[in-house]
C-alpha cells in the first residue's frame, strides 16, 4: 500500500539547513536538495510562530482559522488570555483524510489537539517544545499513553512549565552538554516510535514532528554565534556548536526514516519556520504603550474638547438656549474614568496583546467589542491607531540611534475571515539587527528593558520543505508556496474531496496515492 510520511522539523532554520547542507555537514539534506523538488515556505505574515503550524495543518490562514498564538486567545469579555478548546480548532488535513477512511497516525504536530474520533493513532504534547493542551501528555486512544511511555519514555525535561526546555540552566559547559543530552534522547525515542509506525501496513499517512530543533535554537544560540552579547568563548569551546550538533541528529534522523519508508513512499520533509538571534522590542512594548496611551488621553482629551466647542458654537442661539443646562452632563472620558472596570486593560486605550518576540501586538479597547470599551469606532479608532503607528515609528535605539520599529501593520490588511476579531488591531514588527535594551522617544523619553528570559534564540519567519516520491519531479522551485498550500496538496495526493481552503494544491506534488473508495476502505482493499 502507497504512504506518505511527512517529517516534521519544527523551526529548523532554513539558511542553516542549507549552508550546511552544502559543507556537507548534512549530508541527508545535501542528498535532499539534489534529488528533490524543494522550495521556500511562507508563512503568515507577523504572527507566524504562534500560526505556521495550524496554517499547514489546516490549509486556512489565521482570519479563519483564529490561532494567532497557537492555542492561547484573547478574551474581549474578560481581557485575558484563555486556552482553546478541541471544538474550535478548525479541521486539519489528517481529520479530513481520517474521515475519508485513511489511517493515519500524527506524533507532537505543534498547536493541535487530540481528534478523539480519529482513525488511528495521535500523541499531543509528549516530547513538544511547546504544550499545546493543558500539560499532560494526551493520545488517541487514550491507552497509548502509558505503552508510549513505559516502551519509549517521557520527556526527560519534565512537565512542570508549558515550555519545558526554558526552564533548563545553561550557565556552563556541563549544563549545555546535559541540555543537548536530553534533546538527544528526544529524538531517538521519537524516531523509534516513528519507525514502528511507519512498519505498520495499515497506516496510510504518518505525520512526525520533531521540536529539537526549536528547542536548541531559543536556548543555544548565544552558544552557536559569536556575535551575540551573551556569547562565552569558554563554553563555546567546550562544547562545540550545540545547534549544529542537533541538527546533525536530526539530519541522521531524517536518513533513517528515508531508508525505512522505501522509495515508494511520498515523503515530505518540512522546516516550518526558521531561527535567529533574540533581539525584540517586545518585551519593552507594555511601557511604551502605557506612556503612549497616557499621551493619547491628553490628546484626546483636548481634541474632545475642540469639538465640543466647535459643534456648540455652530448650534443657533435659540437651540443653545434648550441645551444649555447639557453643557455640564459628562463627556466619554470623564464617564470612563469613573466606570468600575475588571482590570488594569479595561481602564486604557490600548494594550500590549502578546504575539511573539519578533512580533508585538496591540489591542485597541474598542467600543462593543471589549466588555469596557473606550474608544469609539470609526474616526477615534483610527485616529488612535495612526497616533500609535507615528510614535513607535519615532522610538530609536539609543545604543545604534535607529529606529526600533520596522513596521506596523493591521492583520485586516493581511487576513479576512470571521476569526480576525480576536487578532491585534496593530503588529508591530521589530528592527532585529542589535539588541533592544535602552530606547528613546521625544514623547516619552527613555526606557530601560526588563531582564530577559533564558531565550538567547527567536523565529525568523520563513521555512523550508523537500518532497519527493515516485511521481515527483525533482528541482527546485523559484517560488515560495503559502504553508497553507500543504494541506490541499496533501488532500490531493489520497484523491481526497477539498473542502473551501485558503491554500491550493502545488503544481507536481499534488498527485493521488491512490483514490478513496467507498465505506472507509482504500481501492487495493
Amino acid at each position: 500500500m502507497a504512504k506518505v510520511l511527512i517529517i516534521g522539523l519544527d523551526a529548523a532554520d532554513p539558511s542553516l539547513v542549507q549552508r550546511w547542507a552544502n559543507d556537507g555537514t548534512l549530508p541527508a539534506m545535501r542528498g535532499l536538495m539534489h534529488t528533490t523538488m524543494w522550495g521556500a515556505v511562507e508563512n503568515p505574515h507577523g504572527v507566524a510562530a504562534g500560526s505556521a503550524w495550524p496554517t499547514f495543518a489546516t490549509g486556512l490562514l489565521p482570519g479563519r482559522h483564529g490561532q494567532f498564538d497557537g492555542t492561547k486567545r484573547f478574551d474581549p469579555a474578560t481581557y485575558r488570555t484563555r486556552r482553546l478548546t478541541p471544538t474550535e480548532l478548525k479541521d486539519t488535513f489528517w481529520k479530513r483524510l481520517s474521515d475519508a477512511g485513511r489511517k493515519v497516525a500524527v506524533i507532537d504536530v505543534p498547536y493541535m489537539l487530540t481528534e478523539p474520533s480519529l482513525n488511528g493513532v495521535q500523541l499531543v504534547d509528549w516530547l513538544s517544545h511547546s504544550r499545546a493542551g493543558p500539560g499532560a501528555m494526551q493520545t488517541v486512544p487514550a491507552e497509548l499513553k502509558d505503552s508510549v511511555i513505559n516502551r519509549f519514555g517521557d520527556d526527560p525535561f519534565g512537565r512542570a512549565s508549558i515550555c519545558p526546555t526554558d526552564a533548563a540552566p545553561l550557565r556552563d559547559i556541563d549544563e549545555v552538554t546535559d541540555f543537548c543530552a536530553k534533546l538527544t534522547q528526544r529524538i531517538q525515542a521519537k524516531l523509534s516510535l516513528s519507525l514502528e509506525l511507519l512498519r505498520d501496513d495499515d497506516i496510510e499517512l504518518l505525520l512526525t514532528t520533531f521540536h529539537e530543533a526549536h528547542d536548541v535554537g531559543h536556548m543555544c544560540w548565544h552558544v552557536h554565534d559569536p556575535d551575540h552579547p551573551r556569547h562565552d568563548d569558554g563554553i563555546a569551546s567546550g562544547v562545540g556548536d550545540p545547534i549544529k550538533q542537533i541538527y546533525q541528529r536530526l539530519d541522521a534522523t531524517v536518513a533513517d526514516l528515508l531508508d525505512a519508508a522505501g522509495p515508494e513512499t511520498t515523503v515530505l520533509v518540512y522546516c516550518s519556520h526558521g531561527m535567529g538571534a533574540n533581539y525584540t522590542g517586545t518585551y519593552l512594548l507594555g511601557r511604551m504603550l502605557r506612556e503612549l496611551d497616557k499621551a493619547w488621553r491628553r490628546h484626546d482629551e483636548v481634541t474632545i474638547v475642540e469639538r465640543l466647542r466647535h459643534a456648540w458654537r455652530g448650534l443657533p442661539d435659540s437651540w443653545r438656549a434648550v441645551m444649555l443646562p447639557a453643557r455640564g452632563r459628562r463627556t466619554r472620558l470623564h464617564r470612563v474614568r469613573e466606570s468600575i472596570l475588571n482590570s488594569d486593560r479595561a481602564n486604557r486605550s490600548c494594550f500590549e496583546l502578546w504575539v511573539n518576540d519578533n512580533t508585538g501586538g496591540i489591542r485597541i479597547n474598542l467600543i462593543g467589542r471589549e466588555k469596557h470599551g473606550i474608544v469609539e469606532p470609526g474616526q477615534d479608532y483610527e485616529e488612535l491607531c495612526a497616533f500609535l503607528t507615528d510614535e513607535l515609528h519615532r522610538v530609536v535605539n539609543a545604543k545604534t540611534g535607529e529606529p526600533i520599529v520596522k513596521e506596523v501593520v493591521r492583520p485586516t490588511w493581511l487576513y479576512a475571515g470571521d476569526q480576525i476579531t480576536y487578532a491585534p488591531d496593530l503588529l508591530v514588527e521589530w528592527h532585529r539587527e542589535a539588541p533592544i535594551q535602552l530606547v528613546c522617544s521625544p514623547t516619552f523619553g527613555e526606557l530601560q528593558a526588563p531582564p530577559r528570559g533564558t531565550r538567547t534564540g527567536d523565529h525568523r519567519p520563513g521555512g523550508l520543505f523537500f518532497a519527493l516520491g515516485p511521481e515527483i519531479r525533482a528541482g527546485k522551485l523559484n517560488v515560495a508556496h503559502s504553508a497553507a498550500d500543504f494541506a490541499p496538496t496533501l488532500l490531493s495526493m489520497f484523491g481526497a474531496p477539498l473542502p473551501d481552503l485558503d491554500g491550493h494544491p502545488i503544481s507536481g506534488l499534488a498527485r493521488a496515492v491512490a483514490p478513496v473508495a467507498p465505506h472507509g476502505l482504500s481501492a487495493a482493499q
